[in-house]
């Protein structure tokens, strides 16, 4: 019965809105309970059974969901649609940024069928935030005991000597990572030294040996 504080965004279960009652799932370590229809309700859905089709903000200024039928949320302004049809026109007509509307059109402009080409374009508007570099991406995950070193003392081996050029572009590309969250400032006895690798077209890939 030791009372314990819950840090911001911890989820507790799934709210979901049956025929006369609220079914709250939470996980077995926790009661649960049916909250009859009323005011409660209200305050956990708040466009409750009578939702429409249009969308009313909360107190955080964020669309609420109606409680009825599959909802499409937009992932930039969070706008819902109810069918995936109705958000891949408004995606594609307002939230999707130039660069991607760039992208598509210029992989489709080669095609003269303009049948052709409208179906191609819908496939890739279907998926149009595969094309969105505006914003960096990365794997959010969390690598626990990726590799058992068991007894082994830490390799610590030291930065490479590098031109002052070299050295200017891995500060550039350091920055860059450390800004976009990819990479954090960290201490550990295991040390690798980055390794800058030419490609193809001319610019450098960031490497650790």
């Amino acid at each position: 019965n030791r009372q314990q504080t819950l840090s911001e965004g911890t989820k507790l279960g799934i709210v979901t809105q049956l025929s006369s009652t609220i079914g709250v799932t939470i996980p077995s370590n926790y009661l649960i309970e049916r909250i009859p229809e009323g005011e409660a309700c209200k305050e956990l859905i708040p466009e409750g059974k009578g939702a429409n089709k249009s969308n009313k903000l909360n107190g955080n200024n964020i669309p609420t969901i109606p409680s009825h039928g599959k909802q499409h949320p937009c992932r930039k302004c969070y706008q819902h649609f109810d069918t995936g049809n109705e958000l891949f026109k408004h995606l594609r007509n307002q939230c999707y940024p130039e660069e991607i509307r760039q992208q598509i059109n210029k992989l489709t402009e080669h095609i003269s069928d303009d049948k052709q080409r409208e179906q191609i374009l819908k496939i890739l508007w279907k998926y149009g935030k595969l094309f969105d570099i505006s914003e960096p991406s990365k794997i959010d995950i969390i690598l626990k005991n990726a590799i058992d070193t068991g007894t082994h003392r830490p390799v610590h081996t030291p930065p490479y000597r590098k031109s002052n050029k070299d050295q200017e572009t891995l500060r550039k590309e350091i920055d860059k990572l450390l800004k976009n969250g990819i990479i954090e400032h960290s201490t550990s006895p295991w040390s690798s030294p980055v390794v800058l690798v030419k490609k193809k077209d001319g610019t450098t890939r960031f490497c650790v040996d």
